[in-house]
């Protein structure tokens, strides 16, 4: 059987860099009006999506690993 370790790692650095990329957005960003604030929203949407995506690739993993 092929060990999915590589798959996993592959998908956890795709993950941790859109992840850090959003971060860094957030950390650059500004509510200053209505539309901003809806944009921080789309982008926290973004963060929880790929940190629950994380503890989802370490729940799997250690399963199949």
């Amino acid at each position: 059987m092929t060990s999915l370790r590589p798959l996993f790692a592959q998908r956890r650095a795709g993950v941790q860099e859109r992840l850090a990329h959003l971060e860094r957005m957030r950390a650059e960003s500004i509510a200053d009006d209505r539309g901003a604030r809806l944009r921080l929203a789309t982008l926290d949407n973004g963060v929880a999506h790929l940190r629950t995506e994380l503890a989802w690739l370490d729940a799997v993993e250690k399963e199949f690993t």
